[in-house]
């Protein structure tokens, strides 16, 4: 597996994980999953004969949501902020 770097790392990124981040191909293709506590993990490797890099799809949990349109959170802000700091004239 070669190394990455920062600037193919944003491209693949910018690319919503559509091409490869090695040699641009769009032939790529992802294996099942494994899941944790608030990620999951992907492996995924490029199907171009010149290339057969694979790498890692990391993700991490961002949001929550219900099939609800009603849902609450919709409503209401995530949290409220509440200045303690001291007035001073």
């Amino acid at each position: 597996m070669a190394i990455l770097t920062l600037i193919q790392k944003r491209e693949y990124l910018a690319n919503h994980g559509t091409r490869c981040p090695f040699c641009k191909s769009k032939e790529i293709e992802a294996d099942q999953g494994e899941w944790g506590e608030g990620y999951a993990s992907q492996p995924v490797r490029c199907l171009n004969p010149d290339c057969e890099e694979t790498w890692n799809d990391v993700y991490t949990l961002t949001d929550v949501d219900t099939d609800d349109e009603n849902d609450a959170a919709v409503k209401e802000p995530l949290c409220k902020v509440i200045d303690k700091r001291p007035r001073t004239k």
